[in-house]
């Protein structure tokens, strides 16, 4: 069986439990600005614990670790985005 053939049988298993394989939604995590309390708690917990992103990033709601820890070089870099970019 050659990999066309592997790849075909997958798709046929995803079609069959309905999953949508052209759906394209915007991925929540990519799209969500970050909020003044976010930042807060990004640099709270930095000081805290270093830069332990897994850890960092299970009390931020839907952040990833690469997440956290680029918003917070961000940060160091470029201080908080004015107050009207927060939600």
């Amino acid at each position: 069986m050659c990999m066309r053939d592997d790849l075909e049988v997958l798709v046929d298993i995803l079609v069959r439990e309905g999953v949508d394989l052209l759906d394209d939604a915007p991925d929540p995590m990519k799209c969500r600005a970050w909020t003044r309390d976010e930042d807060l708690i990004l640099q709270t917990l930095y000081l805290q614990h270093g830069g332990r992103w897994k850890m960092i990033s299970m009390f931020l709601d839907r952040r990833t670790p690469d997440g956290a820890r680029n918003r917070y070089k961000r940060l160091l870099q470029c201080g908080p985005s004015d107050k009207r970019h927060y939600h």
